[in-house]
């Protein structure tokens, strides 16, 4: 019971990581807008609270969004280093989710 709640955690944790991911990813208007900054920053906030089990994998990726955030705070534009580490975010989403049997939590 408490091994499928884990499970369940993560899960969630690896959708909403992958849907942050293809929204930074997809985002256009350059520099980000500031409610996309704010709405950038609360989802790593949610993955920090849904990380209840202090996953490694999670804290990897919850690292990339961090570095991610300060190119955004800064102003500095995403260039080849932040795009980079969304793809790394993306592949290491995919390959938890089907390490763990969660890949069909995620939408991808």
């Amino acid at each position: 019971m408490i091994l499928e709640r884990a499970s369940e955690v993560l899960g969630k944790t690896l959708q909403k990581a992958f849907s942050l991911a293809r929204y930074v990813d997809g985002y256009r208007e350059k520099p980000f807008t500031t409610e996309a900054k704010a709405f950038i920053h609360k989802e790593i906030g949610l993955l920090d609270e849904l990380n209840v089990n202090d996953n490694s994998d999670a804290n990897e990726i919850i690292g990339y969004f961090k570095e991610i955030n300060d190119f955004i705070t800064e102003g500095t534009s995403l260039g080849e280093r932040s795009k980079g580490a969304v793809r790394l975010i993306k592949e290491k989403v995919v390959k938890v989710a089907v390490e763990q049997d969660l890949l069909k939590m995620i939408e991808l």
